[in-house]
């Protein structure tokens, strides 16, 4: 019901996963709700990375390295030249966060594991627009062949209608993108990141030491949970009792508020609330 998820109405439009990369992702770009590729069934789909953890020298890739006309740049996709040179590498460590909106051109590199929300319209699928894969080949059951196999549908077109290479370049451009957490002494043994809203969620992450214990509120709200170590139960208004461990998914709905924090250990975890409401602790 509406208001076992939210006060006001029943939106619940966050898609929230966690990546890990043992290569690169294909190099991305998200529409806006308005692109004029999308289905009926399609909308577009803001999302935000929160690196958790990254090997050393591990990083993303967000824009170029160097400015490039966009008629170069559609020469060297539809030659399936190296894109390479031409990509801007970001190293990364945990705790970096960075906003994905429509028209940013992005890939996970390997060894990089992220907090990925996402917000999806009700009722529609996430586009996402595929203009670089690394020259790969697969066969047709999706398994790696680089010598007989085909590649991947691309969306070069609709890629270069929202990208800017020219001004999508280095460090500058990164750093719009790039945003920095508050951290907050919540309660004795608790302490929390939060990280900047957005117009669809915001994300928290929370670090608790064993034994610390609390009372949690969402106003007008709930909360998509991953717990990221340790172990932890929350004990809803009802009495009921749910237990999270390491990488195990929740979602802390509206009707169970004030919900009571037990962490049995050292503990972290990863909360996503809707745009509007508020994370209170006592």
């Amino acid at each position: 019901s509406p208001a076992y998820v939210r006060r006001k109405g029943a939106t619940c439009e966050i898609l929230v996963k966690l990546l890990n990369a043992a290569s690169p992702l294909s190099v991305q770009v998200h529409p806006t709700d308005a692109d004029p590729s999308l289905k009926a069934h399609e909308c577009g789909k803001p999302e935000s990375w929160l690196v958790l953890s990254a090997d050393p020298g591990s990083g993303l890739y967000l824009g170029f390295s160097q400015k490039l006309t966009k008629e170069t740049l559609r020469k060297l996709l539809e030659s399936d030249a190296d894109l390479r040179p031409y990509l801007h590498f970001v190293p990364v460590k945990p705790g970096d966060y960075f906003e994905i909106e429509p028209g940013v051109p992005h890939a996970i590199g390997p060894g990089v594991t992220l907090l990925e929300p996402q917000r999806v319209l009700l009722g529609k699928s996430g586009k996402t627009y595929r203009f670089w894969d690394w020259g790969r080949r697969y066969q047709s059951d999706g398994t790696l062949d680089m010598q007989a196999g085909k590649p991947r549908e691309l969306h070069i077109e609709e890629g270069l209608r929202l990208i800017d290479p020219e001004l999508q370049v280095g460090e500058t451009y990164v750093s719009t993108l790039r945003r920095t957490p508050e951290v907050v002494e919540a309660y004795e043994g608790v302490t929390l990141w939060r990280y900047p809203a957005n117009a669809s969620y915001q994300v928290f992450i929370v670090k608790a030491s064993a034994g610390s214990k609390g009372s949690w509120r969402i106003r007008d709200g709930f909360a998509a949970l991953i717990s990221l170590s340790g172990h932890c139960v929350w004990t809803g208004r009802g009495g009921e009792t749910t237990e999270f461990q390491a990488g195990e998914p929740g979602f802390l709905p509206f009707a169970a508020f004030p919900l009571q924090l037990d962490a049995k250990e050292q503990s972290e975890f990863a909360l996503v609330i809707p745009s509007g409401a508020e994370l209170n602790w006592v």
